[in-house]
């Protein structure tokens, strides 16, 4: 028993840490058309080539605080998927981010059409989720917390357009489809919308998620506190037994 309980913990310090290893924290490989981790580099770990190009951002910590495991956008570098395999016009795409600038409209990932018809996340004045899939089609959620890391998501299933934040679904809107050719992360531009902060854990599907499957995506790798709360617990039981066992 206790070796079961220390080995819950040891798994439960290997999510605060940040191991990243397909599929081990990403459960939802149905459909996956890209994934990029961003250990060490913009590779796409699914399997499926889509290797991202990286102009401008540098490595940085990720939300845990591991070296090397993310990416840092001053607002005119990007990383550029010019033409990736299995994009449809149903898809997903899912990033954990935190925006450090609370200024105007900022663009984490598009899936690339033409100028006004891309798929699109962006964060608007630092706290709204705005996503669309064309520059007619798209709505705004209730804001969120800014300077912070979160996970924002963006699914269509062909008819309706939905958002959510941190795996819980936030809003939705039925609009016209389109289909994506290309995968732009951190839309730079002139620098006016180009995204700053850190981008990390970016999903591409070829469908859309279920409002469960987002929820069990986001809680695959759950946020630092979470991990570390479980973490702790799960030593502090194990310590418990070891007292209890030298009596």
């Amino acid at each position: 028993m206790r070796k079961l309980i220390l080995a819950a913990a040891a798994i439960a310090f290997g999510w605060s840490s940040g191991v990243s290893a397909l599929p081990a924290n990403n459960p939802i490989t149905a459909g996956l058309v890209a994934a990029y981790e961003f250990n060490g580099n913009a590779d796409d770990v699914s399997g499926n080539g889509n290797d991202g190009v990286v102009y401008g951002p540098t490595l940085a910590a990720d939300r845990f605080g591991n070296l090397g495991s993310a990416y840092l956008f001053d607002g005119t570098g990007n990383i550029l998927v010019s033409n990736p395999s299995g994009l449809q016009s149903t898809n997903t795409v899912s990033v954990w981010t935190q925006l450090n600038f609370v200024e105007g409209n900022r663009y984490p990932i598009d899936l690339d059409i033409g100028e006004g018809n891309n798929n699109w996340i962006e964060i608007f004045e630092g706290a709204v989720f705005r996503t669309g899939n064309s520059g007619s089609f798209y709505f705004d959620t209730d804001p969120m917390s800014p300077n912070a890391w979160h996970m924002l998501t963006r699914t269509y299933d062909g008819s309706t357009l939905s958002a959510y934040i941190d795996g819980q679904l936030v809003g939705s809107q039925t609009g016209p489809s389109n289909s994506p050719t290309g995968i732009t992360i951190a839309s730079a531009g002139d620098g006016s919308h180009g995204f700053i902060g850190f981008l990390d854990d970016v999903y591409i599907y070829d469908r859309a998620l279920s409002a469960s499957e987002v929820s069990t995506l986001y809680s695959a790798v759950p946020e630092p506190s979470t991990a570390l709360l479980l973490g702790l617990g799960l030593v502090g039981i194990a310590a418990r037994g070891r007292v209890s066992c030298s009596e």
